[in-house]
């Protein structure tokens, strides 16, 4: 019991991953933050294999024995096998950051075995969004006009408010309060004028609307170019910085086209297998950029995957996504988030703070009352007993 308590522990403290900042570190707001949880997953991973182990989801499955081994071999057969499964210190991703969300992910399924633990562990993760948007606000008015709070890029703070508003308009299926953390996120999400999360954002709410009311959502659709020619015509909104940044990517200031293009060439050469985690950087097709180093990101999921494992390792991402979206048919907001995950992914590329609440998804989806479902499944009440 105690180890068990100890494992919950440290696993509603990986909640405060988001708020971390370590001003020593070159990189302060993502090393520390990758450190920590790393440490917090290994707690709560050893823990868990001292409580009665659930039976697994199929996403989790398919993580488990799918995803991680491709992983593994690709990184093996890598230009840099030893990059490619430490990671480098900055972002400390590699294999063994993928091996630590899938720990992450099989230490929620097997500590958090009551629906109040699980509720719980989800109403932290929306309740610490609220202080990452407070933090925003504040830069906002005091500081900048893209505000990064304790992520240390707009980018990062925008694909993780815009996943944690959707989180929580799916909580506020059992308490109404949620929808005003939903509207602060919201708001602090259009604060950061960056145009990969809002697409994000407006990816889940198509999914709902598709899945809830798809003739209202023709409707919307239909009317929104004239809604956004009306809002246009007012000065405010013209002048707005969002619209400002929006329009310099639309005039070509962005140089997303590029790195796509050398990262497709980087592919080519190894379509199969890849390059395995951190390959983009020794591919002889790597963007130098202005700090003189490779560019290590193609900033779009899809390519990303491809040039970590191949084609292979893309289907091995496919199956895990399938299986999550199948899992969670019944949740329009999970999928909402699954949705705002990919959109907001091919204009950037996975930071922890937006990769935790996907995996999340990942491993308790075994349980069919997480996060609003109807009933208590035959697994919670096994586990009744052991819980708190």
């Amino acid at each position: 019991m105690i180890v068990r308590r100890i494992g919950l522990l440290a696993l509603f403290l990986t909640l405060l991953v988001p708020l971390l900042i370590t001003p020593g570190l070159q990189w302060p707001f993502i090393t520390g933050k990758a450190f920590f949880f790393r440490a917090m997953v290994c707690v709560a991973a050893l823990a868990s294999f001292a409580s009665p182990a659930p039976r697994n989801g199929r996403p989790l499955n398919a993580l488990l024995t799918v995803l991680l081994p491709v992983s593994l071999i690709a990184d093996i057969g890598a230009a840099d096998f030893r990059l490619a499964l430490a990671g480098n210190l900055e972002r400390m991703d590699g294999f063994t950051g993928l091996l630590s969300l899938a720990l992450y992910a099989m230490a929620l399924s097997r500590l958090l075995v009551t629906p109040a633990l699980r509720r719980g562990y989800l109403a932290g993760w929306c309740v610490v969004s609220l202080a990452v948007a407070a933090v925003s606000f504040f830069q906002v008015t005091h500081i900048t006009d893209r505000p990064w709070s304790t992520l240390g890029n707009a980018d990062y703070l925008g694909g993780y408010l815009a996943l944690s508003a959707l989180l929580a308009a799916h909580l506020a299926g059992r308490w109404r309060a949620w929808w005003g953390v939903f509207a602060i996120d919201v708001a602090a999400l259009l604060t950061t004028n960056v145009l990969a999360p809002a697409v994000g954002l407006a990816a889940g709410l198509v999914v709902i609307g598709w899945r809830q009311n798809r003739r209202a959502l023709v409707d919307v659709v239909a009317i929104l170019p004239l809604l956004c020619a009306g809002a246009y015509q007012v000065d405010a909104v013209a002048r707005s910085p969002w619209v400002d940044h929006v329009a310099r990517k639309l005039a070509g200031s962005d140089l997303r086209p590029l790195i796509w293009t050398r990262t497709l060439d980087a592919i080519a050469m190894r379509p199969v297998l890849g390059w395995g985690h951190e390959g983009l950087t020794k591919a002889p097709t790597a963007l130098v950029i202005e700090t003189g180093k490779p560019l290590d990101r193609a900033h779009n999921l899809v390519l990303d995957w491809l040039v970590e494992a191949g084609i292979i390792g893309l289907l091995a991402h496919t199956i895990v996504i399938r299986r999550m979206w199948q899992e969670n048919e019944g949740q329009p907001w999970l999928l909402a988030m699954i949705a705002a995950w990919l959109a907001l992914g091919m204009f950037s590329f996975d930071t922890l703070s937006v990769s935790m609440p996907i995996y999340a998804i990942i491993g308790l989806s075994e349980y069919r009352d997480v996060l609003g479902r109807t009933g208590v499944a035959a697994d919670d009440q096994t586990h009744l007993g052991a819980g708190d």
